[in-house]
């Protein structure tokens, strides 16, 4: 049994577990878990819309229109966010 560098629980390699996810002594909880990468809230809309309007699922149907902008850039933007990172850890 392996103990998770990230959350030092112990854990079990599953049987799809490919190389990259085995070498890094990561468990399945830490290595699938999500980040938020963005957010919006109603603070950032534009003061001639009628908030009165904006219910929960108004705000979600914006928030899921943006997240399909992300597209092809997403990728773009990963690389770049990468290559910073990159600089920071090679500092440490």
């Amino acid at each position: 049994m392996n103990k998770c560098k990230l959350c030092k629980k112990k854990y079990k390699w599953g049987k799809y577990a490919d190389k990259k996810h085995i070498e890094s002594g990561v468990c399945s909880d830490c290595w699938n878990k999500e980040f938020q990468i963005t957010s919006i809230c109603r603070v950032d809309l534009p003061e001639e819309i009628d908030m009165s309007k904006m219910d929960d699922t108004i705000m979600n149907t914006l928030a899921d229109k943006m997240a399909d902008g992300f597209g092809d850039d997403y990728w773009e933007n990963l690389e770049y966010a990468l290559e910073y990172i990159k600089e920071l850890i090679d500092k440490k």
